[in-house]
């Protein structure tokens, strides 16, 4: 894992952190490393007060965010953006709109994290207007995501602020997703939910990309677990 020269704070949020919580951001965009972790490992940056950001990468390859709790984020409280290359492992994040997302990104991989309490659990997302035009290859296995009906308290101009609570993994447009060995119980409205980037421009009022397939292809859900969505 590298050493980080320096941090910058975040875009999206302050969150309430326990103990080790940090925030990892990327040096400049186009970093080819980014890591973070939390308790028991090497951090970018730690401090048990209430003013550190939620955990970020964008436009970063080669990404790590493990052992990292976030709660209370008014965005998305551990969040890859256009990035290639993802680990996000043995993460709580809670209590906040969006727990996990990935955005625009590709060989992404989200397990082992605790995802509860919030608006909605974890996001795979390919949205529109952005640099890069492709969300492939993600894979998220063996999570607990539980409970996520929080009601959204997210600016409603921001994408997330749009979506309306209750979905414990949501797959916006992205393709080639697999979804499996995951533990999905007590999300109101859906356990899993797979759908176009046109029903979220409809919802949302997003400005509509015509260089960007907004329509999901290949996802491939199994082995999971679901009770009471």
């Amino acid at each position: 894992v590298p050493e980080l020269p320096s941090t910058r704070a975040g875009r999206r949020t302050t969150p309430r952190t326990r103990e080790l919580s940090l925030a990892l951001l990327r040096e400049r965009d186009g970093a080819e490393r980014c890591a973070a972790r939390g308790a028991g490992g090497d951090v970018a940056a730690r401090n048990g007060r209430s003013d550190l950001l939620a955990q970020e990468a964008a436009e970063c390859s080669n990404v790590l965010i493990e052992d990292c709790e976030v709660d209370g984020a008014s965005g998305t409280a551990i969040y890859v953006g256009q990035g290639t290359g993802a680990i996000v492992r043995r993460n709580k994040a809670h209590d906040g709109v969006l727990g996990i997302e990935l955005e625009n990104t590709t060989s992404g991989e989200v397990y082992g994290n605790e995802v509860y309490n919030n608006s909605f659990g974890i996001a795979v997302f390919l949205l529109g207007n952005l640099t890069k035009k492709s969300a492939a290859k993600n894979l998220v296995h063996d999570n607990q995501v539980h409970d996520n009906n929080h009601q959204n308290f997210g600016d409603p101009k921001t994408f997330v602020g749009g979506v309306p609570q209750g979905t414990g993994i949501f797959v916006v447009g992205g393709d080639e997703t697999e979804i499996c060995a995951n533990t999905i119980e007590n999300n109101e409205s859906s356990g899993i939910a797979v759908v176009s980037y046109l029903l979220l421009e409809a919802h949302t009022g997003a400005t509509p990309d015509p260089m960007t397939d907004p329509y999901p292809h290949r996802v491939f859900i199994h082995g999971d677990t679901f009770t009471n969505n």
